[in-house]
């Protein structure tokens, strides 16, 4: 049915500029049930079942290199790019935040989600697992049978298979259905599904409101998905990340609170006998966690306070559970912890001596611990600081530093150094 429109249903909100809910305005509550700020707008982000793993090498490279691909076909690249003819222009640019290199933010976000489902981290936990059935699929009599079978047929994501990422998922149903069949049919399923589910855990939606001409998917069908996000993000979704919140404060709590227990994490960490869901190893070999280790679930706790807007009580957990790793020896998820409280100390105006050597130390274990990709996510942070501060040759020299690391990937490397490059044209006075 979403095929129609170009694409899938997990596709069909970012495909028309839907999936950033604005005007969101829900009040956010405190881990003590106490009401802080109001969440203006949030972004959500839809992944099939299939997909929700990280990419192999091969993927990643080719999903790179095709938007490079595109950007060089595309008939209006030279309009597009203004054209850098001398270190005046260059700094023009940069005075009216301009990129000589438009297309570069598009490879940028394509590159930072072939980074996706990386073991130490938790931005891509599922927060809701939506069940979606086409109505043409079912009738109001089978649709409980359905929805069921559906989630046994389901694959689980290896991902989850393996613990590291919890399956323990609240559930939300949806049936899509298409306009340009009865819309009787319609009444009959959503009657049946608000009562098997009701209104707060399901939903009917309507789409291809259009035709063959005009295109399906019309306004019309835009306002339907974009009431229907807000809703969803609003009534389900972050209900669903504040209760996740409160339920990890309090096993912190009950395992991080009192003296004995301070103690115990500053010395090095519970006994091997406590450590609950954490595989140690001999020599170098790095720790293996699952998601019911107590470092995973602080570092959650973390990632899903970050996501909204909570950036101090992130950055007081990123503090601890990065301390925990470092007793574990732990190096790729010491400097993933270590790169987010570069970003955290970001947005609350931190030091930026504190934001550049957390990001520089983040980069540096990268690199050791052979994270090419994730080195230069965090050399791409740190580059958009330098650019904020105006240190455009600390923005060129941490982007020639990490060209020279991306051995196995020429066209990204090429990317660091054109955008040096820029750089040196927009120091004063120009390096050339």
């Amino acid at each position: 049915m979403a095929r129609k429109s170009g694409g899938n249903f997990a596709d069909l909100p970012g495909r028309f500029g839907l999936d950033v809910v604005e005007g969101l305005d829900t009040d956010i509550k405190t881990v003590h049930e106490q009401y802080t700020h109001r969440l203006a707008a949030l972004r959500l982000r839809f992944i099939g079942s299939t997909q929700l793993a990280p990419f192999e090498r091969e993927a990643a490279d080719a999903a790179t290199k095709a938007v490079v691909t595109r950007a060089g076909e595309d008939p209006n690249a030279a309009t597009l790019c203004p054209k850098v003819r001398d270190a005046a222009a260059a700094r023009s640019f940069q005075e009216q935040g301009m990129s000589p290199a438009p297309w570069v933010e598009d490879y940028r976000r394509v590159f930072q989600r072939t980074t996706q489902c990386s073991e130490h981290e938790f931005f891509d936990q599922p927060v809701v697992h939506m069940i979606v059935l086409s109505s043409a699929e079912v009738d109001a009599a089978t649709l409980g049978d359905a929805f069921q079978q559906l989630q046994q047929q389901s694959p689980q994501p290896r991902i989850i298979a393996q613990n590291i990422y919890s399956g323990d998922i609240p559930l939300y149903y949806v049936v899509v259905h298409d306009n340009a069949t009865s819309r009787t049919r319609a009444a009959e399923l959503d009657k049946a599904l608000q009562g098997l589910h009701g209104p707060g855990m399901s939903r009917l939606l309507q789409v291809n409101s259009g035709d063959e001409v005009t295109g399906w998917f019309n306004h019309q069908d835009g306002m339907t998905v974009r009431a229907f996000m807000h809703d969803f993000a609003s009534r389900y979704v972050v209900p669903c990340m504040e209760r996740k919140i409160r339920t990890l404060y309090a096993n912190i709590a009950e395992h991080r609170k009192g003296f004995g227990n301070s103690l115990k994490s500053w010395f090095g960490g519970a006994q091997k006998a406590e450590r609950v869901g954490v595989t140690l190893y001999a020599g170098n070999t790095p720790p293996q966690y699952t998601c019911v280790a107590l470092e995973s679930q602080i570092r959650l706790f973390a990632d899903l306070t970050f996501m909204l807007e909570y950036y101090d009580v992130a950055l007081k957990h990123y503090r601890m559970v990065r301390d925990d790793y470092k007793n574990d020896k732990a190096n790729k998820c010491y400097a993933g912890a270590m790169e987010m409280i570069g970003v955290c100390l970001l947005y609350l105006g931190g030091s930026r001596r504190e934001i550049e050597t957390n990001l520089e130390q983040a980069i540096v274990i990268y690199q050791r611990e052979r994270c090419t990709p994730l080195a230069t996510r965090a050399t791409f942070l740190l580059f958009d600081c330098y650019k904020l501060w105006r240190r455009n040759f600390d923005a060129s020299r941490v982007l020639l530093r990490a060209s020279d690391h991306e051995t196995e990937n020429d066209c990204r490397a090429a990317i660091m150094l054109e955008l040096a490059g820029y750089c040196f044209l927009q120091m004063s006075p120009s390096q050339y």
